[in-house]
This record gives structure tokens, sequence and C-alpha cells, in this order.
């Protein structure tokens, strides 16, 4: 477990820890990597290490809350603001694609640490808080939500792990189009999961 902490120099520690994490993960497999490593790579101490963080997991787990803190505020602005203007709820598949298209740095680090259960389990979490922001509170998506949650977090995670592996080659808008179009035709030909 991390240290949420409100010490600027904690956090400034944490930080550095972090992008020393980034940095060995270039040229190590994540599984191989050593506390040791990264604190010699940050430059601070091992009890500083272990003031923050019990293990390396911890680290990644902090960089995933707050990129999906900034994901979740990025989408309840893009509502918010098109709510207003055109009366209407916009898919969540254009948001979640373009705020990791501008940085995807701790999507790629969970991808080259294969922590793939880390990536599935913090994005849902974050698809929970959206739904019980934007969605109803009646109906299938409440009694099944954890189903309708396992289908919202894997089909964006399988989208988003392929379009970063593929260097972001479709602008998020026009993949956004191309997936909603995907969805339509499915439906219409009755060719469902």
């Amino acid at each position: 477990m991390y240290r949420k902490i409100e010490d600027k120099r904690a956090q400034l520690s944490q930080r550095m820890i972090y992008q020393a994490l980034v940095e060995v993960i270039e040229r190590k497999n994540f599984e191989n990597i050593s506390v040791t490593e990264v604190v010699e790579k940050a430059q601070v101490a091992r009890s500083t290490f272990y003031r923050n963080f019990d293990n390396l997991h911890d680290v990644l787990q902090m960089a995933a809350d707050q990129s999906f803190q900034g994901l979740y505020d990025y989408v309840i602005d893009y509502y918010q603001n098109r709510l207003e203007s055109e009366g209407k709820v916009i898919n969540f598949i254009k948001p979640f694609l373009e705020y990791w298209y501008e940085d995807s740095e701790v999507i790629e680090l969970l991808i080259k640490s294969r922590s793939f259960d880390l990536l599935l389990q913090t994005l849902a979490k974050t698809i929970e808080k959206l739904i019980d922001l934007f969605e109803p509170k009646k109906g299938v998506i409440t009694e099944y939500k954890n189903y309708y949650l396992a289908i919202r977090t894997s089909l964006a995670i399988s989208v988003l792990i392929e379009w970063i592996r593929n260097d972001k080659d479709i602008p998020p808008e026009k993949l956004a189009e191309i997936l909603r179009k995907q969805v339509e035709e499915s439906i219409k030909q009755k060719i469902l999961i």
C-alpha cells in the first residue's frame, strides 16, 4: 500500500521514485527490478521508499490511481461542458481515448510491467464512479452492475492496449467513431459477444 501524503517533500520523493521506476523498466522486466535499483536511480534512501510504499507494485498503484483520477476529472468536465451546450449524454470512449492520447505514460508502464489486473481494477473503479454519477440508479445496470462493469472495462482496456501498441495510430475522434459504428453494426446484424 502506498501512503497518501500531503507533505511536499514526501510527494517529491514519491515522484522521484516513480520516475526512477519508469527509467529502470525501460531496460529491464518489472518482475526482475529490485527496490535497491529504484532507490539508487531515484537517489533516495531505502527508508524513504518504505515510508512511502510497501513494494514496487505500490508505486504502480499510486501512478494508476492518480492517472485514473485525472481521467475521471477529464470525463466529468467533458460531459458537463457538452451536457450544458448539447443537452445530451455522449459516449465514454471518446473522452477516454482523448485523455490517454495526451498522456499514456502510466498506461504504457502498466502494460510493460504486465500489470493488467491493476489496469482493469483501476478502470473498473473509475467507470463505477462515473456510472454512479451519470447513469440511472435502477434497472439492468444496477441489478447486474458487476457484469456491466466487466464488459465496459474489458472492452475499453482491450481497445486502449491495442491502440497504444500501435503507437496511437488513429486519432481519438476517428477511433471513437470507428468503434461506435462497429457496435451499431453488430447490433443491427444481431452479432453480439
